[in-house]
């Protein structure tokens, strides 16, 4: 019998637990099955959240050095987990 595992993999613009959460991936998978990268992404579950909602609302938060760190990322990677778009949630 395989056991399912969950990967879970979250972004944030903070260090901290009241942090903006950017996004949210999750992946199951078993040890036994020999899939790609491409296939376990391709099954997996991927949400971006509303970063000025979390502020405005729920009052979470940001760290300078989380700020400073996605600012020094590639384009692709910010417009893929921190900048807005019309599908975040």
């Amino acid at each position: 019998m395989s056991v399912v595992h969950l990967n879970f993999d979250t972004e944030t613009l903070g260090l901290y637990e009241r942090s903006v959460v950017t996004t949210l991936a999750c992946c199951a998978f078993t040890l036994e099955d020999n899939v790609s990268y491409d296939e376990l992404v391709a099954s997996g579950f991927f949400t971006k959240f509303k970063v000025d909602e979390q502020i405005k609302v729920y009052h979470r938060e940001t760290t300078a050095s989380t700020i400073q760190f996605w600012k020094e990322q590639s384009e692709e990677a910010r417009r893929r987990s921190i900048l807005p778009s019309e599908n975040d949630v």
